[in-house]
């Protein structure tokens, strides 16, 4: 789970992940970059049995994320769930499922749980796919190559691999492209028309936030 300071919603994000998200997690993480010792503190009286990794200085989201992916890796993970702290899960996921697909389709670098429609794009299409015909239909997800996606997901450990050895910034559209020049693909668990299965909150970013 990556954090930038927002208590607040970090709380509700942790809230309905512990109630929705199905999943035998071997170690978790909450990366810290919000650069700030209060918050610092709160998260370690907080959230005890979590291993929580503070920044001293903001790296920002591309920065911070690499480095959350850096940590699996080196904690010898096979899968990681990639969390930010604006996300509320409304309902279950079963991540045995999307563990499934994904080991029959060694091709998907990710699979995302279906979000609230955001974007002046995404409301008038009336869904997060708006480009409807990029996305193919499969057995149990939608298969493309658009985005490559930092809303909560199941993500191999392969694909994280590739990103790590790139040169690309860590944003989403920098990722994207080491990943499809890696082969992968990217997918959205569920069916077209399935509803969101969680809700993004986060309307405010913390003060000094860089993208």
């Amino acid at each position: 789970v990556i954090t930038d300071g927002r208590a607040d919603y970090l709380v509700q994000t942790m809230e309905s992940l512990r109630k929705n998200l199905k999943c035998d997690f071997g170690r978790q993480f909450i990366i810290d970059d919000s650069g700030d010792q209060e918050y610092a503190r709160w998260l370690t009286q907080t959230f005890e049995g979590m291993v929580i990794v503070h920044h001293s200085e903001r790296r920002g989201l591309a920065g911070a994320v690499k480095h959350a992916w850096e940590l699996a890796i080196r904690a010898g993970a096979q899968y990681v769930w990639h969390a930010e702290d604006d996300m509320l899960y409304t309902t279950p996921v079963d991540v045995a499922d999307l563990e499934r697909i994904m080991e029959s389709q060694p091709q998907l670098a990710q699979l995302v749980v279906g979000r609230n429609a955001w974007s002046p794009e995404e409301q008038a299409a009336g869904g997060i796919f708006a480009e409807a015909d990029e996305y193919a239909d499969r057995d149990g997800w939608l298969e493309h190559t658009q985005l490559f996606s930092f809303n909560p997901c199941l993500i191999s450990v392969a694909a994280i691999q590739s990103a790590l050895s790139g040169d690309a910034d860590f944003l989403e559209r920098g990722v994207t492209d080491t990943l499809l020049q890696h082969g992968f693909t990217f997918g959205f668990y569920g069916a077209r028309n399935d509803l969101p299965r969680v809700e993004h909150i986060g309307h405010v970013r913390s003060g000094g936030y860089r993208w």
